[in-house]
Formats: C-alpha cells, sequence, structure tokens
C-alpha cells in the first residue's frame, strides 16, 4: 500500500510539471522565447514572451526580455513601455533594462536620422529631374519660338482648316501641355472663318514674307496677332503671336498641305 501510495504521488508530480511545461502555460513560453532569443530569432521570440505576458503580467523578467526582443525589432517606443515595467516590478533588472534602453534611444536615433537623409536625397533627385524636364521644355519652347522669327523664303499659302493648339507651362506637373484652341477655314479668296459659330472675316497674306494680316473677324478682334506661314510637304503650319492682353499665347495652326 505504501509503495502504491508513492508511486501515485510520484506521477501525479511528473503530471504536475509536465503541465506546467505544456505549450501555452507562461513557463513554457517563457521557455520557448528563451530559446527562440538565444537563436536571434526575435520576431517569434517576442510572441512566446508577449504570450507569457498576457498570462504572467507582473513577471518582471518577461518584460525585461520582451523589451530586448522589441528593440532588436526596431520597436522602441513598445521597447520602452515593458523596459520601464520590468525596473517597475523587480528593481534589481534596472541595469539590463538601462542597457536596452540605451540601445533603444541609440538606433532609434541613427533609423531617424538614415531616413532624414534618404528624404532629403530623394528630395534632390526629383528637384534635379524637374529641373531637367523644365530645362528641356524650355529648350524645345525656344526651339519652337525661333521658328517665329527665323528668316523665311517666299511660299505660296495653303488653304483649308487649321487646328490649332498652344503649349501651356504647367507648373504642378513641371512640364509643358498642349491645350487645344479650336480650327479656322482660311479660303483662296481672302476669307477666313473661325469654327466656333464666328462670322467671316478677311485677310490679306505677303507671301514674301510669310505674314498673314487680319484684317476683320476673329483673329482682328483678338488684337491682330502676328502670323507667320510655315510650309511643310505633309503639314503647313501658322504660327500666331498674341499679344500680352491674350497672355502672350502662342498658338500652332496645322494644315495638310495640299
Amino acid at each position: 500500500m505504501r509503495l502504491a501510495a508513492l508511486l501515485t504521488g510520484t506521477l501525479l508530480s511528473v503530471s504536475l510539471a509536465a503541465a506546467a511545461q505544456a505549450p501555452g502555460t507562461p513557463e513554457a513560453d517563457l521557455r520557448a522565447g528563451r530559446e527562440l532569443l538565444a537563436a536571434k530569432n526575435f520576431d517569434n521570440a517576442a510572441r512566446r514572451f508577449e504570450a507569457a505576458s498576457r498570462s504572467s503580467p507582473n513577471n518582471a523578467e518577461v518584460q525585461l526580455l520582451l523589451g530586448q526582443c522589441y528593440t532588436e525589432l526596431g520597436r522602441y517606443a513598445e521597447a520602452r513601455t515593458v523596459l520601464s515595467k520590468a525596473t517597475a516590478l523587480d528593481a534589481a533588472l534596472k541595469p539590463r533594462a538601462e542597457e536596452y534602453l540605451a540601445l533603444a534611444d541609440t538606433r532609434e536615433k541613427a533609423a531617424l536620422g538614415a531616413r532624414s537623409k534618404a528624404e532629403t536625397e530623394a528630395a534632390a533627385v526629383r528637384a534635379r529631374a524637374a529641373a531637367a524636364l523644365k530645362a528641356r521644355a524650355e529648350a524645345e519652347s525656344a526651339a519652337k519660338n525661333a521658328a517665329f522669327s527665323a528668316p523665311v523664303a517666299a511660299a505660296p499659302l495653303v488653304y483649308g482648316v487649321y487646328t490649332c493648339s498652344f503649349d501651356n507651362w504647367d507648373a504642378a506637373s513641371q512640364r509643358f501641355t498642349s491645350v487645344p484652341k479650336g480650327a479656322f477655314e482660311l479660303n483662296a479668296n481672302g476669307t477666313y472663318r473661325y469654327l466656333d459659330g464666328s462670322a467671316s472675316g478677311r485677310y490679306t497674306y505677303n507671301a514674301q514674307t510669310r505674314q498673314l494680316s487680319w484684317i476683320t473677324g476673329y483673329f482682328a478682334e483678338a488684337g491682330k496677332p502676328k502670323t507667320t506661314f510655315a510650309p511643310g510637304d505633309k503639314v503647313s503650319q501658322l504660327n500666331i503671336e498674341f499679344g500680352a492682353d491674350k497672355g502672350s499665347q502662342r498658338w500652332s495652326c496645322g494644315c495638310n498641305s495640299k
């Protein structure tokens, strides 16, 4: 009987010890967390220490080890919280907690500095790209503007429908955008009509200078802008320069050459 009782007591003690180390118990989570921490598996170690903390929120060692994991994972605010709790629960852990707190501060400052440097460099790259795009657009615009003032040879005018647009600098996108401005029909009899319901107008053309003068109609009422004809094999063009009262716009109006 005594032997049976002794065996029963021994088996009960073993069963209780096994239950204490079973998965999901605070002791098992703490032990598994230590093993994972030693293997530098900080993410999974943190999960086990978090589980242990939920079961034993006043275990100072759990808070300390969890703070170490958070520091290694870059979760610095959380690290400070649990490390402070660890020292509040057990003052003897303060030196180790302060060591991890100092490490968290150092790494966070380094991370913030690196992020700030990266953001500054990225902003500089964007600024250089925008400047390059603007310079390219301005060069293209200058080349186009040169066509308005370049010396020209005599050329017969091409009649038909001219479709117009002008290049507008968009500060938001840092590039020029083409803005449609409608169309007008140029006739051989010296008349034209802007295709928006406007009445017909009259013009004259000097083939030697390639200058077209607006006498009446839409363009005459718009300030009689300087207009130069540029012949082309496939598309001929009228370059129309408005005054400052019209925003100094320069329209390019193309017509299929016949």
